[in-house]
């Protein structure tokens, strides 16, 4: 009786988790198990800035777009590159300044703000973090500014500079986030890094550090994140970071360029292209050359080459097993695809 009822037990519980199909079809892959389906599609997703930052209230806008920074009221606006800044003793030393003239009188610099790192309300005001980029790309300074959405008629405001200079690329960045009414944002320092802050109701800016070395930074909530760094005898170290806490826990040290696949948890990393690996576990999976990775419900998808898939594995996460396969010859022969 006893036995019987046991084996009825793992035979219902067998019975709840179906095997796991996965198919390709129009530049999508589809996993099915049971009645629950999945569509993956195949091209991996790139970053796309937005166009514009705007914040309102009643008929007064505070934009950052191609103009750069617009205030609107009404039908009337107005649009700064905000050029002073680029010399302003507030934000430079006297022989910065100098050489920002004398690089500026090269080509190699322009007085007008290149882009947006990031933007944020912080009650009544909307604070921007206007950036000057070389003509190599590479940031020389960055500058806080706010606008007043309740004056009658508003004007920008310088507030100051952060220590040191964010992540921010391209035209518009999203880099600014707030915490218990403060302003934040992840900066190198020199070899350092950290969150910078500034507090409005303090009017003073403050820099925790975090690390040394960074090389990258995705951000996963306000204030956490995942960070690569390098070290000073050739390896990189990745991990999480909080920096409300100013807690930091190293997950992964190799000698190969590290690559988180997201931000979600539980946490996977590409080793040099070619290792997939979970942060958590430590389970690693050899990966085929010039494969693309994809989160799914299962687990990860793993497919090759990357632009024209022909064999694709779905695998479950805590020991890389494989839940299924698909190749293009199974495809074209009318064979049923996917396996357990």
């Amino acid at each position: 009786m006893v036995l019987g009822a046991l084996l009825g037990f793992a035979l219902a519980g067998t019975a709840q988790t179906p095997p796991v199909s996965i198919s390709y079809s129009q530049g999508s892959f589809i996993i099915r198990s049971g009645r629950e389906m999945e569509v993956v599609p195949a091209k991996l997703e790139t970053h796309q800035a937005p166009k514009a930052v705007a914040f309102r209230r009643n008929k007064t806008y505070a934009v950052w777009d191609s103009r750069g920074l617009t205030i609107r009221v009404g039908s009337v606006a107005k649009s700064f590159r905000l050029p002073e800044l680029a010399v302003s003793p507030r934000l430079s030393s006297r022989e910065q300044i100098l050489e920002t003239l004398k690089l500026v009188e090269a080509g190699k610099r322009t007085k007008e703000a290149s882009a947006l790192s990031g933007g944020k309300r912080l009650g009544n005001w909307a604070y921007f973090l206007a950036r000057w980029d070389d003509t190599s790309g590479k940031p020389w300074l960055e500058a806080l500014a706010r606008v007043s959405l309740i004056e009658s008629k508003p004007a920008w405001r310088l507030v100051g500079k952060f220590e040191g200079v964010s992540l921010g690329r391209g035209s518009i960045d999203d880099r600014l986030y707030t915490r218990a009414g403060s302003l934040v944002v992840v900066e190198r320092l020199g070899e350092a890094w950290g969150e910078a802050s500034y507090s409005p109701t303090l009017g003073a800016f403050g820099f925790r550090p975090m690390g040394k070395g960074l090389e990258a930074f995705m951000p996963q909530a306000e204030g956490r994140g995942l960070f690569v760094e390098r070290t000073g005898y050739g390896s990189q170290i990745g991990g999480e970071a909080d920096g409300g806490s100013g807690s930091r826990h190293e997950l992964i040290e190799t000698h190969a360029k590290i690559e988180f696949v997201d931000t979600r948890r539980p946490i996977f990393a590409i080793l040099g292209g070619r290792e997939l690996r979970n942060a958590e576990t430590g389970a690693a999976y050899v990966l085929p050359e010039g494969a693309g990775v994809r989160r799914c419900r299962r687990g990860v998808i793993v497919w090759s080459p990357v632009a024209n898939p022909t064999h694709a594995e779905v695998l479950e996460p805590e020991r890389w097993s494989v839940l299924a396969t698909w190749t293009q010859a199974a495809r074209l022969a009318g064979v049923p695809i996917g396996r357990n």
